[in-house]
């Protein structure tokens, strides 16, 4: 139900991890699982199951054969659910990052050196390079559309499997830290040596700006709303006063 427009990046990981070869708009996405463009377009797509596992995405449902994809664990009719064995954890840690500011590249990089090893950012300082560290796990605490929360150890880098957006906010251990746009779509951040709890609000600026906005509102009405029900009291209360 989103625009594209609105998810620039994440459409580009979606198309390509379907395995979409369209190159069209669609309210959709992928853009061939809409039928405005080219209707019969998904029957092409044949998925990536390693740039699916980077969403976190374990089934796949299909109308017809993926010949690409073996485990196919049910059937009913035409319908058919495969399960994705590149399926990665919502969250963990590589031991590198690469610099790929095209999102195109980006995809070609992690098909490459494989997403538990790598991950792609747009641009990173050299200091928050990881060094020493290994792919892990991390445990997650806390998952909801406006709150993460998850531990793990570092040194690396940090992969959610949620949709980047300039709206996420990041404090490993309390200490507000960088969200990076990670593997063209989701969330990432370095970590330091150690055990860590990450935290990760979702507060985009017009939401907070809006809120903000609407209390005042709500004050001023509120104080509006008093100041004409004391100034109906005051006259009532002259006009019933009897005259000495």
């Amino acid at each position: 139900g989103n625009d594209p427009f609105q998810f620039d990046h994440y459409v580009q990981w979606a198309n390509a991890a379907s395995g979409c070869d369209l190159d069209a708009y669609a309210v959709s996405v992928p853009a061939c699982a809409s039928n405005e463009v080219a209707p019969q377009a998904y029957l092409r797509a044949q998925p990536n199951g390693a740039l699916l596992g980077v969403g976190n995405v374990r089934y796949l449902v299909a109308d017809h054969d993926l010949s690409q994809r073996p485990s196919l664990v049910w059937q009913s009719g035409s319908v058919r659910v495969y399960e994705n064995p590149a399926v990665l954890p919502r969250a963990f840690v590589v031991p590198a990052v690469m610099v790929e500011a095209d999102d195109a590249d980006a995809l070609a990089l992690l098909q490459v050196h494989g997403l538990t090893a790598v991950a792609v950012v747009p641009r990173v300082s050299e200091d928050m390079l990881p060094s020493g560290a290994q792919y892990r796990a991390a445990r997650v605490v806390c998952w909801t559309p406006n709150l993460i929360e998850v531990q793990t150890h570092g040194p690396g880098w940090l992969v959610l499997s949620t949709v980047w957006s300039p709206g996420w906010q990041a404090f490993v251990d309390g200490v507000r830290t960088e969200v990076y746009r990670t593997d063209v779509a989701f969330c990432g951040l370095p970590l330091p040596d150690g055990l860590h709890t990450v935290t990760l609000r979702y507060a985009p600026v017009g939401w907070v700006w809006g809120r903000r906005v609407s209390l005042v509102v709500v004050v001023v009405v509120v104080a509006a709303t008093v100041a004409v029900f004391w100034k109906r009291y005051r006259v009532r209360t002259m006009l019933t006063r009897p005259y000495s």
